[in-house]
């Protein structure tokens, strides 16, 4: 009597297992919001006095390019920061930095930096957004 209450229990276990496992569970992620907005709002230096342009994306690019004084600059991927405006845990857009190829001692005062920024929409329209800013150093 116990093995068969037992084979019972076992064919149980596997039947409610296999239904649990074999429920479709589809994970939706909400769509990136398009690109909206591209602002040129710092220079910042990091911890290895390297110097940065701070550049602010409000919705979500496919691809960026960034000059100064008339060279691409390369982005510093890990410190990118992802924007949350308003709590709902939807990515709302990006804080991103790019090194300029400077170091703070390489800086001298009225030293100018021509910034110049180009964004292109992830999604629908897929354009392109621009921006320009002049830095004159203190």
């Amino acid at each position: 009597m116990k093995k068969i209450s037992k084979i019972k229990r076992v064919l149980a276990t596997v039947v409610a297992l296999s239904v649990v496992f074999s429920v479709s569970l589809n994970a939706f992620a909400m769509p990136a919001p398009p690109l909206t907005s591209v602002k040129i709002t710092d220079v910042t230096a990091d911890d290895n006095d390297k110097v940065y342009i701070e550049v602010v994306e409000t919705g979500t690019s496919s691809s960026r390019l960034v000059y100064c004084n008339g060279m691409l600059l390369t982005e510093n991927i890990s410190e990118m920061i992802h924007l949350d405006r308003n709590g709902d845990g939807i990515v709302d857009g990006y804080i991103r930095y790019f090194y300029t190829g400077y170091h703070v001692s390489d800086t001298y005062p009225g030293m100018v930096l021509n910034v110049r920024a180009e964004y292109r929409n992830e999604r629908n329209p897929w354009n392109t957004l621009y921006a320009n800013r002049i830095f004159n150093l203190p």
